[in-house]
This record gives structure tokens, C-alpha cells and sequence, in this order.
């Protein structure tokens, strides 16, 4: 028994001393989540919104932090009560608004990042902060989306890495995009099917990623219309 005690003193003892388990602790205090739009159109500016959830008691919550590309700016300021007490399941939404320039609009998507400071409210010697980060592409068919995270990694898409020389925008009607055919419910359990397709349109940033083609539809394809035939496959458009 005296050991049993030993060993769990040692865990608590670590516990409150690893650097990874207090890091851990405190950035899930406070979470902060970008709601995901698409603009219709591109004017000089877009909104941008943000849900603080709080999971802890929490107080002197700092303006909402954020920073920019340059040339950008912030034509208002998403304003916080210091003073205010936060405490678990509170939550708020936050709006705010950035211009642009309005010409020479980025080839690849631009990111913005996102944070807030905080103290615990039983222990405030300890300053903590909350960040995340907006992804904002502007369109080859002149719109503006706004992207979490999240949505920016789980679209169907296959982001190029950026090139120097930058390409030169260039229009693209949406109805010419191929529609990724990727099921959400979609599991590989074949190899073949871990071969994607990626279609491609010059003027984006990004590849559509298709379906993989499976070794039937390509044995046919050539036994029908020879070596030329997989040239022939098509993808539908939005």
C-alpha cells in the first residue's frame, strides 16, 4: 500500500509540473471558432465572425487580437468588458470588418490569425491566451470565402504550394469547376482507391480531388477505345 501511494504522489507531482500537461490544461479554457461564409461578391472589405466559448471560469479577456496581411486593415474592433467575469458554457459572438486592397487581390488564399488573452480567475498571476486562424480566398469567379481551419483542411481540394512568380489571376465562371464526386461517407478499403484523381484549371489555387478510378473502369476504357480512352473520362461541372 505504501507504494501504491508513492507512485501516485510521483503522477500528481508530474502532473502539475510537465510543461506538456499544463499546456494542455490551459488552452482548453477558452475556445475560439471562425464561422465559415462565402461572399458573393468582392467589393474593398468582408466581415468576419468569431464564437469565444469559454470552458472555464476566466476574466480580463483581452480585445479580440488580430493580424493582418499587409495591407490590410481592420475597420472596426471586435470590443470586450475586461471587467467581466466569464464562466463555463458562456459563450459570445464576435463580428468585425476587414478592408483590402482592391486591386492586385492575392493568387493563393491569405491567412489571418486569431487570439485573446486571459487570466484564470482563481489563479491570475497566470496570463493564458486562446488562438486559431481564417482563411480567406478570393475566388477565380469573384467571390470571397471566408474558411475556418477546419474547412479550409477538409475541402475537397489540393492547395498549391505557392510559386514565385505568383500566377496572374484570371476569370473562371464557377460553372466550368468541376464538383468534387467524393462522398462524405466515402472509406477506403482498397489500394487502388487511395490513388485519387486531382483535376485541375489554370487560374486556381487549388485542384479539385476526385474520386480514384477503379482498375475495372480502366481495363474497360482501353479494351474499348485503346490507350486513349482514360484521356476520355470526364468530371461534371457546378
Amino acid at each position: 500500500m505504501k507504494s501504491i501511494k508513492i507512485i501516485l504522489l510521483a503522477l500528481l507531482c508530474l502532473a502539475g509540473t510537465h510543461p506538456s500537461l499544463l499546456a494542455k490544461s490551459r488552452h482548453s479554457l477558452v475556445t475560439l471558432k471562425v464561422l465559415p461564409y462565402e461572399g458573393d461578391t468582392i467589393t474593398d472589405s468582408f466581415s468576419i465572425s468569431v464564437k469565444i466559448k469559454f470552458l472555464d471560469t476566466v476574466h480580463q479577456v483581452s480585445p479580440l487580437l488580430v493580424h493582418l496581411p499587409s495591407g490590410w486593415s481592420m475597420m472596426d474592433t471586435a470590443v470586450m468588458d475586461t471587467s467581466t467575469l466569464y464562466y463555463p458554457s458562456d459563450s459570445l459572438m464576435l463580428t468585425f470588418h476587414c478592408a483590402y486592397p482592391d486591386t492586385g487581390l492575392p493568387f493563393y488564399p491569405e491567412i489571418l490569425h486569431l487570439g485573446i488573452k486571459f487570466r484564470r480567475a482563481f489563479d491570475a498571476s497566470i496570463t493564458d491566451s486562446a488562438t486559431n486562424s481564417v482563411y480567406i480566398y478570393f475566388t477565380p469567379y469573384n467571390s470571397v470565402e471566408v474558411m475556418s481551419t477546419t474547412e479550409y483542411n477538409n475541402r475537397k481540394r489540393i492547395w498549391l504550394a505557392k510559386e514565385i512568380p505568383v500566377p496572374t489571376r484570371s476569370y473562371i465562371p464557377k460553372a466550368s469547376i468541376p464538383i468534387s464526386n467524393i462522398l462524405d461517407t466515402f472509406q477506403i478499403r482498397e489500394e487502388w482507391q487511395k490513388h485519387f484523381q486531382n483535376v485541375y484549371l489554370p487560374g486556381m489555387a487549388y485542384a479539385i480531388q476526385m474520386m480514384p478510378i477503379s482498375p475495372d473502369t480502366i481495363s474497360a476504357k482501353v479494351d474499348m477505345e485503346g490507350s486513349g480512352g482514360m484521356n476520355k473520362i470526364s468530371f461534371t461541372a457546378t
